[in-house]
């Protein structure tokens, strides 16, 4: 099923699609499941869900793609989402990364007694940035094999 976005901008759903879509959700929510009830890893759900970072890298990667659809050609959309939301999942890693630098100068180490959620928002950029591409790509690209 084809639904249009926009003038040149349709989103693919297909039962392939929505079949991988809801088998990586439920395995990505197993695993953390698993971490934390028979592993016994520490936090939670919750610690998986930041707001603002999800923001971030969404507004980011959409943004970049937007500067460049001027050299989008056809059925290029997908792949061109998936590779600025990684790259925006990186960009907001090492702009963290310099934030939590800069509170690391205490000789007594009072600054990093809350090291473990400026730990965790870095590593959720990446893993947004990654999710969030395979997504785009997945439903923003036409089926080129049907079309021969």
């Amino acid at each position: 099923m084809q639904i249009k976005i926009l003038r040149g901008t349709s989103l693919y759903i297909t039962t392939d699609r929505m079949i991988g879509y809801v088998v990586m959700t439920i395995s990505l929510n197993g695993a953390i499941y698993h971490a934390l009830f028979v592993d016994g890893a520490a936090g939670g759900f919750g610690s998986f869900l930041h707001w603002p970072t999800t923001f971030s890298v969404l507004v980011i990667g959409l943004s970049m793609t937007y500067m460049k659809k001027h050299a989008l050609k056809d059925n290029e959309l997908g792949k061109m989402l998936r590779k600025d939301m990684v790259l925006s999942g990186w960009i907001l890693f090492m702009l963290n990364a310099v934030l939590i630098g800069g509170g690391m100068y205490s000789e007594d180490n009072k600054e990093l007694a809350n090291m473990g959620p400026a730990l965790i928002r870095l590593v959720l950029c990446v893993q947004y940035g990654y999710v969030a591409g395979i997504i785009f790509e997945t439903f923003y690209t036409r089926d080129v094999r049907k079309e021969s």
